[in-house]
């Protein structure tokens, strides 16, 4: 039971963040969006569909991204591409993966797109990681 509750210390204050009036209106709202965002973080799907986000949530495409952002800060998109960026940094320096399967991976449409979109993000190509990686 403590492990359980330590667990969902971090979600206290998303709870906070969320619309309603009664702790357990915020509940359920948070739990809604709980859904989609295990669902942009486990899901198969490489490109994401905000009608199915909605669906999972039981609200408008709308209306998700307006109550995500309040919670979290980001809207599904902005979360899935970070996470999208983060994984696309563990494979490039921690894989001898080719680049392009890697952009593939992650889910760009061309090695050339996942490069210039890894340099804006981190500032290095993924050779320059790939050569600081290997020494």
């Amino acid at each position: 039971m403590s492990a359980l509750h330590d667990a969902q210390c971090p979600l206290r204050q998303h709870l906070d963040a969320c619309s309603g009036r009664t702790t357990q209106r915020r509940e359920q709202v948070l739990v809604r969006l709980m859904r989609v965002r295990h669902l942009v973080t486990y899901g198969r799907e490489s490109r994401l569909d905000l009608g199915r986000l909605a669906e999972v949530a039981n609200y408008s495409p709308t209306h998700l991204i307006r109550l995500y952002r309040e919670v979290f800060g980001e809207t599904p998109v902005e979360y899935a591409s970070r996470l999208r960026v983060d994984r696309s940094w563990t494979l490039v320096r921690n894989t001898r993966m080719p680049i392009g399967d890697i952009s593939e991976v992650v889910g760009f449409e061309s090695k050339s797109a996942f490069c210039r979109s890894f340099k804006a993000k981190f500032g290095y190509t993924t050779s320059e990681i790939r050569r600081s990686a290997a020494r």
